[in-house]
């Protein structure tokens, strides 16, 4: 039986954040979770010590589809944050991938509607716009598999993924709260899991510069794309 009581689920969002994941609280926040009792048959065999019944907690997630291989990456820190927000009454939970969220790319986070895509800030929007303006080949947060070894794979999401005769490039927009100074070694991170795909040109903007002069920004990244791409 699903919970009718939303507690639950905003404070296992709220125990992610504290630790310090935006996107992953998010994430949970946009999922469905329930909550139920069930027989615990294993302790009832052990004799008199235990009535027949003996409740166990159990607690499904249901991630949007499109989000599943993301919240597989952070199954234990899940785990960990709904245990909490229960109180430590759980004693097993699923991970289960539901229908995906209805948009065409796959921005996890606020939706900010341009051209049939959605994005995560008012200022990566003005960026499109101007590489629309641009005429060139650009796709904007594209969740794609990343490693060069099997046990070494991630999930990562690029702003914008950008071509421009026949050379990739990546322009990502700093500022926002997807990406505040905190962050910064994760991103350099996250920057390093792209060139060892081979692609060369990572280029980084303030938000301020991308919100003030978005087509300065593009023409500056796709002079170094050309260049160095």
């Amino acid at each position: 039986m699903a919970t009718k009581d939303p507690t639950p689920l905003s404070w296992t969002a709220a125990f992610i954040e504290s630790d310090g994941d935006r996107p992953l609280a998010q994430l949970v926040s946009e999922s469905t979770l329930s909550v139920w009792r069930e027989p615990d048959y294993a302790l009832s065999q052990l004799g008199s010590y235990y009535p027949d019944w003996y409740p166990r907690t159990v607690a499904k997630l249901v991630v949007p589809g499109d989000l599943y291989a993301a919240a597989v990456e952070k199954e234990g820190t899940i785990g960990w944050a709904l245990t909490e927000a229960l109180d430590g009454n759980l004693n097993e939970w699923r991970l289960e991938a539901g229908p995906g969220r209805d948009w065409s790319n796959q921005g996890a986070s606020v939706p900010y509607l341009w051209r049939g895509m959605r994005f995560r800030s008012k200022t990566e929007r003005r960026i499109a716009a101007a590489l629309e303006r641009a005429n060139v080949a650009f796709f904007p947060n594209g969740r794609g598999r990343l490693g060069t070894a099997p046990d070494f794979r991630e999930t990562r999401e690029p702003d914008f993924l950008v071509v421009v005769d026949g050379k990739l490039g990546i322009l990502e927009v700093d500022g926002d709260d997807y990406h505040p100074p905190e962050r910064a070694a994760e991103d350099h991170s996250r920057d390093r899991a792209f060139r060892r795909h081979g692609i060369r040109v990572i280029e980084r903007f303030s938000a301020t510069e991308c919100w003030g002069a978005p087509d300065q920004v593009v023409a500056e990244f796709l002079q170094l794309l050309r260049l160095n791409g």
